[in-house]
């Protein structure tokens, strides 16, 4: 479900999720939910979590047995990790920590989250 998922979003685009409670890939959730999981007593633990001063803080925990506790995690979430610049970025550098990015596909990670602010025809620059 994970991998399906992970290719589900790629395929949408991950520009078009980021930051967004209605994608496909929650669709897919929601509907695997209603229609084959109402009977199982499932709880949902959600963590809300950024890097502050190069620590990882914990804004809040959610849990709950409904898509509620999703977007009330997912408000918090874009209030604490999506950031909006005054202008697009002509060039960035991004920093490939090896101990989180062992994997071309993880690697992309440190891409597509600044990929939304860069400006047409900017560049990026990755570094290990």
């Amino acid at each position: 479900m994970i991998n399906m998922s992970h290719m589900i979003g790629a395929f949408y685009g991950i520009e078009r999720i980021l930051g967004n409670v209605d994608t496909p890939v929650r669709k897919i959730f929601d509907y695997a939910s209603q229609h084959f999981l109402q009977k199982l007593p499932l709880h949902y633990i959600l963590t809300v979590t950024s890097m502050e001063e190069k620590k990882l803080i914990t804004h809040g925990v959610f849990i709950g047995q409904g898509r509620n506790c999703f977007e009330e995690a997912s408000k918090l979430s874009r209030l604490k990790n999506i950031f909006h610049l005054d202008a697009p970025l002509k060039k960035a550098v991004v920093y490939l920590n090896e101990h989180e990015f062992k994997s071309t596909w993880l690697g992309n990670k440190a891409i597509y989250r600044v990929r939304q602010a860069m400006a047409d025809g900017g560049a990026f620059d990755s570094r290990k």
